[in-house]
Protein backbone atom coordinates (compact mmCIF):
# COMPACT_ATOMS: atom_id res chain seq x y z
CA UNK A 1 0.00 0.00 0.00
CA UNK A 2 1.64 3.15 -1.04
CA UNK A 3 1.22 6.38 1.02
CA UNK A 4 0.36 9.39 -0.57
CA UNK A 5 1.08 12.68 0.97
CA UNK A 6 -1.45 14.94 2.17
CA UNK A 7 -0.76 18.64 0.43
CA UNK A 8 -0.58 21.59 2.94
CA UNK A 9 -0.13 24.94 2.08
CA UNK A 10 2.79 25.72 4.77
CA UNK A 11 4.87 24.01 7.15
CA UNK A 12 3.94 24.47 9.96
CA UNK A 13 0.15 23.20 9.43
CA UNK A 14 1.88 19.76 7.67
CA UNK A 15 4.29 19.68 11.35
CA UNK A 16 0.96 19.87 12.87
CA UNK A 17 -1.11 16.94 10.95
CA UNK A 18 2.20 14.88 11.69
CA UNK A 19 2.05 15.29 15.14
CA UNK A 20 -1.38 14.87 15.48
CA UNK A 21 -1.53 11.57 13.58
CA UNK A 22 1.77 10.32 15.63
CA UNK A 23 0.21 10.54 18.99
CA UNK A 24 -2.80 9.45 17.87
CA UNK A 25 -2.42 5.57 18.63
CA UNK A 26 -3.02 4.77 14.76
CA UNK A 27 -0.82 1.45 13.75
CA UNK A 28 2.09 3.43 11.91
CA UNK A 29 1.93 1.21 8.69
CA UNK A 30 -1.10 3.10 8.00
CA UNK A 31 0.31 6.36 8.21
CA UNK A 32 -0.90 8.82 4.99
CA UNK A 33 -3.28 6.30 4.06
CA UNK A 34 -5.69 8.01 1.60
CA UNK A 35 -9.37 7.08 0.90
CA UNK A 36 -8.66 7.43 -2.66
CA UNK A 37 -6.41 3.83 -2.23
CA UNK A 38 -8.84 1.65 -1.28
CA UNK A 39 -9.50 -0.41 -4.23
CA UNK A 40 -13.27 -1.83 -4.16
CA UNK A 41 -13.68 -5.31 -5.51
CA UNK A 42 -17.39 -6.40 -5.48
CA UNK A 43 -20.27 -3.59 -5.77
CA UNK A 44 -20.94 -4.49 -1.68
CA UNK A 45 -17.01 -2.47 -1.27
CA UNK A 46 -18.37 -0.43 -3.76
CA UNK A 47 -20.93 1.14 -2.02
CA UNK A 48 -19.13 0.97 2.02
CA UNK A 49 -16.65 3.45 -0.79
CA UNK A 50 -19.29 5.48 -1.51
CA UNK A 51 -21.23 6.40 2.10
CA UNK A 52 -17.56 7.14 3.16
CA UNK A 53 -16.85 9.58 0.00
CA UNK A 54 -20.18 10.84 1.68
CA UNK A 55 -19.43 10.29 5.20
CA UNK A 56 -16.24 12.26 5.03
CA UNK A 57 -17.68 15.18 2.99
CA UNK A 58 -21.05 15.92 5.27
CA UNK A 59 -18.57 15.84 8.33
CA UNK A 60 -16.00 18.16 6.55
CA UNK A 61 -18.53 20.89 5.96
CA UNK A 62 -20.25 20.73 9.13
CA UNK A 63 -22.62 18.54 8.54
CA UNK A 64 -24.15 16.08 11.52
CA UNK A 65 -22.05 13.82 13.65
CA UNK A 66 -22.70 9.92 12.67
CA UNK A 67 -21.05 6.86 13.79
CA UNK A 68 -19.95 4.22 11.48
CA UNK A 69 -19.29 0.88 12.05
CA UNK A 70 -16.67 -1.81 10.59
CA UNK A 71 -17.54 -5.46 10.56
CA UNK A 72 -15.78 -8.24 8.52
CA UNK A 73 -13.02 -10.78 8.46
CA UNK A 74 -9.60 -10.25 8.62
CA UNK A 75 -7.84 -8.75 5.56
CA UNK A 76 -11.11 -6.75 4.26
CA UNK A 77 -9.52 -3.48 4.63
CA UNK A 78 -11.68 -2.43 7.46
CA UNK A 79 -8.53 -0.87 9.77
CA UNK A 80 -7.20 0.76 5.98
CA UNK A 81 -10.73 2.80 5.68
CA UNK A 82 -11.17 3.60 9.21
CA UNK A 83 -7.47 5.34 9.16
CA UNK A 84 -8.14 6.77 5.90
CA UNK A 85 -11.34 8.44 7.49
CA UNK A 86 -9.61 9.87 10.53
CA UNK A 87 -6.58 11.23 8.30
CA UNK A 88 -9.28 12.46 5.96
CA UNK A 89 -11.18 14.56 8.81
CA UNK A 90 -8.19 15.42 10.48
CA UNK A 91 -6.70 16.93 7.38
CA UNK A 92 -10.39 18.73 7.23
CA UNK A 93 -9.68 20.27 11.20
CA UNK A 94 -12.01 17.03 12.45
CA UNK A 95 -11.35 14.86 15.33
CA UNK A 96 -12.94 11.36 15.81
CA UNK A 97 -12.31 8.79 18.42
CA UNK A 98 -12.05 5.41 16.49
CA UNK A 99 -11.96 2.43 19.03
CA UNK A 100 -11.03 -1.39 17.93
CA UNK A 101 -13.10 -4.26 19.06
CA UNK A 102 -12.17 -7.74 18.65
CA UNK A 103 -14.24 -10.58 19.92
Amino acid sequence: MKNQEFEFSNKADRDFFRAGICTSGMPTQYFGVRLGQFKPCCPQAQMVYDKIQKYIENIANGGPQQSMLFLGNNGTEKTHLACAIAQELFFHGQTRLISAVRI
